[in-house]
């Protein structure tokens, strides 16, 4: 049907290519579209011959032909711009392309900045878990932001090949990059650390209290594995924290109280300095890990 064939090539002819890949098939299409438009122009001639004998003998013609032949000349004038609108197409991607990786070194940028004002200095080993655990959450959402920069960065470059586009230096990529690295490898294993001893944490003190044996596995396990690292900062750490566990473990069993009265408990959670509002019945293990120092300093006092 040359109705319907012609209302789909107009369709094609006005979309603007926005890649190279719909660029290279824009091309095809116009080559298509050329040598179906000599044939066209052959058939509908032939149709405009009969459709004037006709008019001549009977005094009606192909009602439709008009319809037709308007639209096959709207499909000539855009066929006839096609290439110049692909060339400006282009042009104006190219454009695109270029605001992108100036956007982008301005990302990096400012990124960059925050990184350096903001990252984790050794100086905090010396703070408490919570506050090292916070300097983790920051490392991972930098790494986060910077590896959705890289994405970016990465599909740029490959657009800046397929244009033929001088690509932007970005030296601040690299340099974040061996930043970033370094201080993962130092804070990460902090956090490794930290995922085993949580999943722990979360269990109610009433069920690991009979289970304390695998709080000192753990322990064991990491003081193995510190004895094969490297001296760094967070093995410092990381050996400080385990020796106070360990001296925080011995007290544990005095923690357990499966006769104590609920006199004894309150008695108990004022001794380790625990919020006001703390019950037996919603104790979880991370509750005494928090208060690990007092347990440690108020060992006597336990053992009342």
């Amino acid at each position: 049907d040359i109705n319907r064939f012609l209302n789909q090539a107009i369709e094609v002819l006005s979309s603007r290519p926005q890649s190279v890949a719909e660029i290279a098939d824009a091309n095809q299409k116009h080559i298509e579209f050329g040598k179906f438009n000599k044939e066209l122009k052959k058939t509908l001639d032939l149709i405009e011959e009969k459709n004037v004998l006709l008019r001549s003998v009977g005094g009606s013609g192909a009602e439709q032909l008009p319809i037709v032949l308007k639209l096959w000349e709207k499909f000539e004038l855009m066929l006839d711009s096609h290439q110049l609108m692909i060339k400006e197409q282009v042009e104006t991607l190219k454009s695109n392309v270029k605001t992108r990786l100036k956007s982008l070194n301005d990302e990096i940028e400012k990124l960059f900045v925050r990184w350096n004002q903001f990252k984790p200095k050794n100086e905090l080993f010396d703070d408490d878990r919570n506050a090292l655990i916070g300097a983790i959450q920051f490392i991972k959402e930098k790494r986060d932001e910077f590896d959705e920069l890289q994405r970016k960065r990465d599909s740029l470059l490959a657009e800046c090949e397929q244009f033929d586009i001088q690509k932007l230096e970005m030296p601040l990529f690299d340099e974040m990059e061996i930043d970033l690295k370094n201080c993962e490898n130092n804070w990460l294993l902090y956090e490794q650390f930290n995922v085993g001893l949580q999943e722990m944490a979360n269990e109610e003190w009433i069920l690991f209290r009979s289970k304390t044996y695998r709080f000192d596995e753990y322990l064991h396990e990491w003081d193995d594995k510190l004895k094969n690292l490297p001296a760094a900062h967070i093995t410092v750490r990381l050996r400080k924290e385990i020796d106070q566990f360990k001296e925080m473990s011995a007290g544990l069993k005095y923690c357990r109280g499966e006769i104590l009265s609920s006199d004894h408990w309150l008695m108990l959670f004022r001794i380790l300095g625990m919020p006001k509002g703390t019950t037996l019945e919603h104790l979880r293990f991370g509750d005494l890990l928090n208060v690990h120092k007092m347990i440690v300093e108020n060992l006597e006092a336990l053992k009342i």
